[in-house]
Parts: structure tokens; sequence; C-alpha cells
């Protein structure tokens, strides 16, 4: 009422507050015409048209903030009635209703926001209590746990991919899938970032460019699985099992490796720099053309490893097994390599400029056009390679061991052959003086004590250009 009568008077008293001045008013000028009894009519009329006009769209304006506010909290009502009718399905003994509560969660998951981490949470706990564990835990009589399958039940992949294609909002907790059997699992294209996968079972799954940056992956298993395309940055996966994944072109940018089992793994084109693989075993892996720049490998196990054209500059090698490795075209350049083991591995046309290669074994190692100038090569065993026309200039090689092997053609300009052995290696094509150094220690039964010229200056005279 007293809103009506405010909105009258409001009416009566607009020609009062809009209408301009008397015209006879001395403000305003001695030229001004005083206004006609028409005039003054028609404009009190339009003043009270125009204050009607207001009150008319404050009322609009009122009616429409009102039903905004009816439909917020109607629709708010709809989205609680609909989550909690969808709760009741999940607890159903038929497989296909819980599957139609689940997807119903998925529509309100993305209708409201405001529901989001709860049906997280809810989701989470329906797949631990549905999948099996992968450690043999005590279960009620009353709610089993089920088997372990090959794949999951299909209430739980409805779930699984409920909660990898969920929006992307913020969350309370990171989604935890720990202890779980998950085997053979469909996450392809997923959204896992931050997932705690802790001892998963995750055996033959499809992560195919499934986003698990920043997750955690401790021991768990992921033997067979397809990761190709995977981001796995800053990832925890220390002591997993990774035999005969798929890894090929995925991000594996800064994930903690330590002690992985990556045996017949294919990591083609793998993104691995500043990785830390401490201790992993790689054996009979495929890396061609994988990044490993600045990688931790020490006492790494690479036997038999497909590394053809991988870029390792910068890496930490030190103690790693290269043994019947193929690093045809690999770059080396400034690597920790200090007593690592080559034998038989095929490094033709490597890149190892300036690596640190001390005491190394290159036993029997393929060394064709391989690039060493300025490497240490000191106490190093290259018993047995092929050195053919490969570029020793200014290398270390003090006390280095080259019986028996081929040197034909070799650049040796600048090195430091102090103390090096030289019997029966093929040095034809390296200059007069490292011929008569090779032959003299071999008229000598490989006593390399008594060579005669400084190394350093033998080297330098030889004959080769730089």
């Amino acid at each position: 009422m007293l809103i009506l009568v405010g909105y009258v008077l409001m009416v009566l008293r607009a020609p009062a507050v809009l209408l301009p001045p008397e015209a006879t008013s001395p403000a305003l000028g001695p030229s001004t015409a005083p206004l006609s009894p028409a005039e003054k009519l028609t404009a009190a009329h339009n003043a009270r048209l125009l204050a009607i006009s207001f009150g008319g769209a404050l009322v609009v304006l009122v009616g429409l903030l009102y039903t905004a506010r009816s439909y917020r909290l109607a629709h708010r009502g709809q989205v609680t009635d609909r989550f909690t009718k969808a709760l009741e399905r999940l607890g159903s003994d038929e497989l296909y209703i819980r599957i139609g509560g689940i997807h119903a969660l998925e529509h309100v998951l993305r209708d409201s926001a405001d529901h989001h981490a709860d049906i997280i949470e809810v989701l989470v706990a329906f797949i631990r209590h549905r999948a099996p564990r992968v450690r043999g835990d005590v279960d009620s009589s009353i709610y089993p746990r089920p088997l372990p399958l090959a794949e999951p039940e299909a209430d739980v992949q409805a779930a699984l991919t409920a909660l990898g294609h969920r929006p992307r909002r913020r969350e309370r907790n990171p989604i935890n899938l720990a202890t779980l059997h998950l085997r053979g699992s469909k996450l392809s294209g997923a959204d896992l970032r931050g997932a705690d996968l802790t001892e998963a079972d995750l055996r033959a799954a499809d992560l195919h460019n499934v986003n698990l940056q920043d997750s955690c992956l401790l021991m768990a298993n992921l033997r067979e699985a397809n990761l190709s395309g995977v981001d796995l940055r800053n990832a925890n996966l220390v002591e997993a099992d990774l035999q005969n994944v798929h890894l090929a072109k995925a991000n594996l940018r800064k994930a903690r490796l330590r002690g992985v089992d990556l045996r017949n793994a294919n990591l083609v084109e793998a993104d691995l720099r500043d990785a830390h693989l401490v201790g992993a075993d790689l054996r009979d892996a495929k890396l061609p053309g994988a990044n490993l720049r600045n990688a931790n490998l020490r006492r790494v196990d690479l036997r038999r490893t497909d590394l053809v054209g991988a870029d390792l500059r910068g890496g930490n090698l030190l103690v790693a097994d290269f043994r019947d490795a193929n690093l045809r075209g690999a770059d080396l350049r400034r690597t920790g390599l200090a007593g690592a083991d080559f034998q038989n591995a095929n490094m033709t046309e490597a890149d190892l400029r300036y690596a640190y290669l001390m005491e190394s074994n290159l036993r029997a190692a393929g060394l064709a056009l391989a690039k060493l100038r300025g490497a240490n090569l000191r106490k190093a065993d290259f018993r047995d390679a092929n050195l053919r026309k490969a570029d020793l200039r200014r290398t270390n090689l003090h006390m280095a061991d080259f019986r028996c092997a081929n040197m034909s053609g070799a650049n040796l300009w600048a090195a430091n052959l102090d103390w090096v052995n030289l019997r029966e290696a093929d040095v034809q094509g390296t200059g007069p003086l490292i011929a008569a150094l090779a032959a003299r220690q071999n008229a000598a039964g490989g006593d390399t004590s008594g060579h005669g010229l400084p190394p350093r200056a033998s080297a330098k005279s030889s004959g080769d250009a730089e």
C-alpha cells in the first residue's frame, strides 16, 4: 500500500519536479517568452507520462529479477532432485540401472558447477567400491568385492569415462584410484591430471592421449598399455612396470622414472627431457628419435636398445649399460658417460664431441665416422673397436687401449696419446709417426712405456690437417 501511495504522489508531483521554471523568471533573461496555459497543460501531461513510464519500467525490472531468482531456485531444485534420483540408481542391483545413474550424474555434472565436487566424490567412491583391489583385502560377506577381470565391469567403465571427460573445474581433492584393479580400462583422451594411481593395475589399458600430468603412478602396473601421445610431465612413475608399453610421442618431460621397468617399450620420438631414470631397465626398448636431453640415466640398463638418432645431449649416463645397443647417428655431445659399457654397440656416425667417456668400455663397438672431437677418453677400452675415419681430434686418450682396433683413416690431430696402447691396431692413414708408434709397440710386445717422441707432438706432426 505504501509503495502504491508513493507511486501516485510521484505521478502527481512529476510536473513540479520535471517542468522548467516559468519563462518570466529573471534568471532566464528578459527575452524568454512565458508559457501559455495550453503549453503548461501539455508539459504537465508529458511529465506525468514520463513518471508513469519510469514506474512501469521499474515494475518490469523488479518482475524480471524476481523471475530470474525463481528460475534459479527452481533449476537448483530440479538439479538437486536429479542428483538424488541418480544416487538412488547407483545402489540398484541391476547393472543397466546403475549405468543409467552414472550417465544421469554425468549430465548433472555438466549442467551444475555447484554439484561438481560432490559428483566427483560420488563417482570415485563408486569406482573404489565396485572395482577389485590389486591386493587381496578382506571384504565383508554382505558386499563382496568382485574378482579381477580382463577389463572393468560396464558400470565401473562408465564411471571412469565420466571422470575422465568431466568439465575442467576446481576440485577439492585429487582423484584417488590407487591400488585398484583397472586392467583393460578404456580411457582414451581422458583428463586425469594430478590423479593418484599408486599401485594401480592398468595392464593393457587404452590410455591414448590421456593427460596424466603431475599424477602419481608409483609402482603402478602398466604392462602392454597403450600410452601413445600421453602427457606424463612431472608424473611420478618410480618403480612402475612399463614392460611392452606403447609410449610413442609421449611427453615424459621431468617425469620421475627411477627404477622403472621399460623393457621392450616403444618410445619412438618420446620426449624425456630432464627425466629422472636412475636405475631404470630399458633393455630392448625402442627409442629412435627420442629426446633425452639433460636426462639422468645413471646406471640405466640400455642393452640392445634402439637409440638411432636419439638426442642424449647433456645427459648423465655414468655407468650406464649400452651393450649391443644401436646408437647410430645419436647425439651424445657433452654427455657424462664415465664408466659406461658400450661393448658391441653400434655408434656409427654418432656425435660424441666433448663427451666424458673416462674408463668406459668400447670394446668391439662400431664407431666408424663417429665424432669424438674434444672427448675425454682417458683409460677407455677400444679393443677390437671399429674407428674407421672417426674424428678424434683433441681427444684425451691417455692410457686408452686400442689393441686390435680398426683406426684406418681416423683423425688424431692434437690428441693426447700418452701411454696409449696401439698394439695390433690398424692405423693406416693416421699419419707416419702414429704408424711408427704402433709398429714400435708391436715390436716391443705391447710395451707402451718407451715409444720415444712425446705423443702430443707425434699426433700434431702426423700430417693430418685439422
